[in-house]
């Protein structure tokens, strides 16, 4: 039975033919799907410290990437470039400790962005 309704966007191959696996998709259909999947993922920044080290995921391939550290009263730079799988690493030995007001921004000159700014503590100290 044939379902009625909005067609895909991309070609749906059906069937097996020389060099397809069962999966019904062909060696040229897995490079789309895979830029399909991954871009879904929402680029995103890991931070550690001592020193600051600033790690983006899910970043376009090959895209080159500029990262601006905020922590009142200065500010950071640096750039770095995304590997195949998304992912760079910008360090910034300078920052050593828990820099307060920390706030991060990585911009990617394909488009891709991401933000680092910790919440504040949602409980209140203790005033006993």
């Amino acid at each position: 039975m044939r379902r009625r309704g909005r067609q895909p966007d991309f070609p749906v191959c059906r069937g097996q033919g020389a060099g397809e696996s069962g999966s019904g998709e062909t060696a040229v259909d897995r490079p789309r799907r895979a830029r399909l999947l991954t871009s879904r993922a929402r680029p995103a920044l890991h931070i550690t410290l001592h020193p600051l080290r600033v790690a983006g995921s899910n970043f376009r391939a090959g895209e080159h990437v500029t990262v601006i550290v905020n922590m009142p009263p200065g500010m950071l730079t640096g750039r770095g470039l995304a590997a195949e799988d998304g992912s760079f690493v910008v360090d910034f030995p300078s920052v050593e400790g828990v820099p307060r007001g920390l706030r991060v921004r990585a911009t990617g000159s394909e488009g891709s962005a991401a933000i680092y700014a910790p919440r504040a503590s949602r409980t209140a100290p203790s005033t006993d």
